[in-house]
């Protein structure tokens, strides 16, 4: 046996162990068990595999390995294994399967793959910093602004948070349509992320940066204005309710001490389904269609479950066009189209802040003005981001039908997309 292919063969062993590892630890089946994100997440790796290699072998690989961690996971632990634990075998089989793709493939698809393999590892990582940045958010701001955010949407004279609530109560299919939207933010971003990797990886790259950055940025964020949402200022008395819009004119707004992770403004799941949103503009219709459904329902989930008020989801926009403008690459620097759209968006969040927290008194001289500032920002962010909406320099350099042919080397010759 060549040395190589004996090098080859001894990291795809030693990958299989390790994933055979950490899927029977009690530990992982633990966690696994009780994070709705991580099994999400994980789902998320399997979508990006399947798309980046879709042939009957890594098909089989991932049915046979999924089937043979189910069957060892139980006999590992002392306690039952959680479904959601289960749901989460076939992405860990998915994360064996791509780097022994990698390993084995010729060289022009082991960067694509590399690509698509360290995403998904930053993907997962990623979800094991939210708790301790938001733990330091809260020793940081002890007191929250919900008052004042509860306030603007009153101001509407339509509570949309507690609406939606109450829908959901009356609605259970609607509920748990929304609430999974909400639970699948991972599979979303996975599917704009391979989406654009399978045209060019560099592209990939730059939609993989802008959601991995969102969350951190986001965060240091939420030390400006912090707030928990409707749900924890009220408790018991959500979603059915609400104060009437007289008593809600009348409040004495100031900072409070509540108990809860300062994570309401602005919205970052609304702010990840925008920027998949947009980002996915570029790729196949159903993948925009199913990007823009996302947007709704996550709009619907955020506010019904009490996450959110509705005016964090407002400040989510010109926030997404922030961070979109800042990693998009395929508009130069110099090109002021890039820096409107930066500036604006910066600008357009921190007064959302200012007002809300210095002149809330404002909203309530009519209805007509808290309407009119949400409308000025959703169709300036709209229209900011449309002046992003240029041809790819990728896609200059060359033909459209040269940009990228991922299964071109696929070994199998089943590739679909």
């Amino acid at each position: 046996m060549k040395p190589m292919v004996l090098l080859k063969l001894t990291g795809t062993v030693l990958i299989a162990v390790l994933i055979v590892f950490v899927a029977t630890h009690p530990a992982f089946l633990t966690i696994a068990g009780t994070d709705y994100f991580l099994f999400t997440t994980l789902l998320g790796v399997v979508l990006i595999h399947l798309r980046l290699s879709p042939t009957l072998l890594d098909g089989a690989l991932l049915i046979a390995g999924t089937a043979a961690l189910c069957v060892l996971a139980p006999r590992m632990v002392s306690f039952p294994v959680s479904q959601f634990a289960y749901l989460s075998l076939p992405g860990l089989v998915s994360l064996a399967v791509l780097p022994a793709r990698m390993i084995w493939g010729k060289a022009d698809r082991q960067k694509l793959i590399g690509a698509a393999l360290a995403t998904a590892v930053c993907f997962i990582s990623a979800g094991w910093l939210t708790g301790p940045m938001l733990r330091y958010v809260t020793r940081l701001r002890p007191l929250v602004l919900d008052l004042y955010l509860y306030a603007f949407d009153a101001s509407l004279r339509a509570q949309f948070s507690f609406l939606l609530g109450q829908a959901f109560l009356k609605w259970r299919w609607f509920a748990a349509i929304s609430i999974w939207c909400y639970i699948g933010l991972s599979l979303i971003l996975a599917l704009a992320f391979v989406e654009n990797l399978r045209r060019d990886v560099w592209r990939g790259i730059r939609v993989a940066s802008v959601f991995l950055f969102c969350g951190p940025i986001g965060v240091t964020f939420y030390t400006f204005f912090p707030g928990l949402g409707p749900r924890m200022l009220f408790r018991k008395d959500f979603p059915l309710h609400p104060l009437a819009t007289l008593a809600a004119s009348q409040l004495r707004l100031e900072p409070i001490s509540l108990d809860g992770p300062r994570n309401a403004i602005p919205s970052l799941h609304m702010t990840w389904v925008l920027l998949a949103w947009w980002c996915c503009e570029k790729t196949s219709l159903g993948s925009r269609v199913v990007a823009a459904l996302f947007v709704i329902f996550t709009i619907t989930s955020t506010m019904g479950t009490g996450e959110h008020y509705f005016v964090d989801l407002v400040v989510a926009a010109p926030f997404a066009l922030f961070l979109y403008a800042v990693f998009c690459t395929e508009v130069p620097w110099r090109d002021r189209r890039r820096w409107s759209a930066i500036l604006a968006g910066l600008g357009m969040v921190f007064i959302w802040f200012g007002l809300l927290r210095h002149e809330p008194h404002l909203f309530w001289i009519s209805p007509l003005l808290p309407w009119g500032m949400v409308s000025a920002t959703v169709a300036g962010t709209l229209w900011l981001k449309s002046r992003l909406a240029v041809t790819p320099i990728a896609a200059r350099a060359k033909p459209e039908a040269e940009i990228v042919d991922v299964h071109a080397e696929d070994p199998e010759g089943v590739a679909a997309s």
